[in-house]
Order: C-alpha cells, then sequence, then structure tokens
C-alpha cells in the first residue's frame, strides 16, 4: 500500500480521486505559482492543503477567487486534516466540495456537495430533479449563456449575497423607495397617480425603520462574535451586514 508522503504525493492523489468522479481530464498544475488551483480539469478546480493544520476560509476564498468568472467549474477542496467551521459554512454558500483524505488516498466526504459528487460522480452544472431533489446533469444542448454562466452566477455569487446581506437591501430599498414615493407624491409625471405615491411612502415608511433596525441588530451581532473570536485567538468571520 502506497501513502502519502509529500505534498505532490497529496497532488497527484487528489488529481486521480478526481478522474475517478468523474473528471476525466484532471491533471496536476504545473510547477510554479498556480494561484491557489492544484488541480485543474476542463470543468473542475480543486486545491490541495498537505499538512499545515486546520484549512480555513481564506484558503477557500482564494480558490472560489482563482476561478474567475467561469461559474460551471465545479470547485473541490482537499484536506489532509479537517475544515473551520467558518470554511464549512462558506463552501456551502458557494457549493465548494469539501473533502478530508487519509495517509492511503481514501476520500471522507465534510460537507453535502461533497458527498453528492462521490455518491454520483461527475456534475458541471446542476438542476434540482423535480421528485428527489438530488442535482441531474444537465444535457449538452442547453450548455448555453444562461446554464455556462447566468445561472451559475445568480447561483453561485448573487444568491448567497443576497441570502446573507438581505437586510441592508432592505433598509437600502425601501428607503429608496421613501424617496420615490415622496416625489410622485409632490409631483407626480403624467401618468402617474398622487395615490400611489401615498401608498408607496406608507409602506416604505413601515419598511424602512424595521429593515434598518434589523441590519443595525444583525451588525452589532457580528461585531460581538468578531471581539469573542479575536479574544480566543481564532480567526473572525467576514464582515457581513
Amino acid at each position: 500500500m502506497q501513502y502519502i508522503q509529500t505534498a505532490q504525493d497529496a497532488e497527484l492523489n487528489a488529481a486521480q480521486r478526481m478522474r475517478e468522479l468523474g473528471f476525466a481530464d484532471a491533471q496536476v498544475t504545473a510547477g510554479g505559482a498556480d494561484g491557489g488551483i492544484d488541480v485543474h480539469s476542463s470543468t473542475a478546480l480543486a486545491q490541495v492543503k498537505w499538512r499545515g493544520g486546520m484549512a480555513g476560509r481564506p484558503e477557500l476564498q482564494a480558490l472560489f477567487g482563482a476561478r474567475g468568472s467561469d461559474f460551471s467549474k465545479q470547485l473541490l477542496f482537499f484536506a489532509a486534516s479537517d475544515y473551520s467551521q467558518h470554511a464549512v459554512e462558506y463552501a456551502e454558500h458557494y457549493r465548494i466540495a469539501l473533502f478530508v483524505y487519509d495517509p492511503t488516498g481514501t476520500l471522507a466526504p465534510k460537507n453535502r456537495h461533497a458527498a453528492l459528487l462521490l455518491s454520483g460522480g461527475h456534475f458541471n452544472f446542476v438542476e434540482r430533479g423535480p421528485q428527489s431533489g438530488l442535482p441531474l446533469q444537465m444535457s449538452n444542448s442547453k450548455q448555453g449563456f444562461w446554464s455556462r454562466t447566468a445561472w451559475p452566477f445568480l447561483e453561485n455569487v448573487a444568491w448567497p449575497f443576497v441570502k446573507v446581506h438581505w437586510r441592508i437591501l432592505g433598509a437600502i430599498g425601501f428607503t429608496i423607495g421613501i424617496i420615490s414615493g415622496i416625489s410622485i407624491t409632490v409631483s407626480p409625471d403624467p401618468g402617474q397617480d398622487r395615490i400611489d405615491g401615498v401608498l408607496t411612502l406608507a409602506a416604505c415608511l413601515i419598511g424602512a425603520p424595521i429593515f434598518w433596525w434589523l441590519s443595525l441588530t444583525e451588525y452589532s451581532r457580528k461585531q460581538s462574535e468578531k471581539n469573542v473570536n479575536r479574544d480566543d485567538g481564532s480567526t473572525p468571520p467576514q464582515n457581513e451586514s
């Protein structure tokens, strides 16, 4: 039985495991600066952590950033040890498959995205099955701009951003609505009715303070967590509104 003894062994093992998962052209990135990518294929990118302790959120952020704008590519991370809680949460938001490998190279999934890969093999871009709720591979005929770029961007970037920042987005939206409502009420354009402005203004006057309160409360909570983490000597989470 061959054991992983070097960083190169770990990368070669990751490439082999990716090929077994269905990424047939997975290869170790050539020597030199890899920009956060250790293994690449036409449909996936991966980073491999060899020793050095628990994998953290900054390493996953580097992998996500290295992908650039090609959101159709699956992201995988292989670590010899475990992942921090912040790393797991980040991977959940951005659909990064997290694996831990033992000295023999055997993989263990550390989140649901990795488990899906192990159970179903390779997928490039997925959509939810109507019955089982499991990812299904899209046909090549659908690999146009929407399936390869627009929808992956919405699913991997836009929607996670909205899930995190919905409070401040709502506060800003209702504040803009107040300005719009005042404008329509005071000086409606041709075809506009003052009653529409009054209703918009009333709704936004109710919604704006509620969402600003929610946003400020969440901000205070995040700041408290950062202070606690700093006192404990752990890595604080990314600032979120």
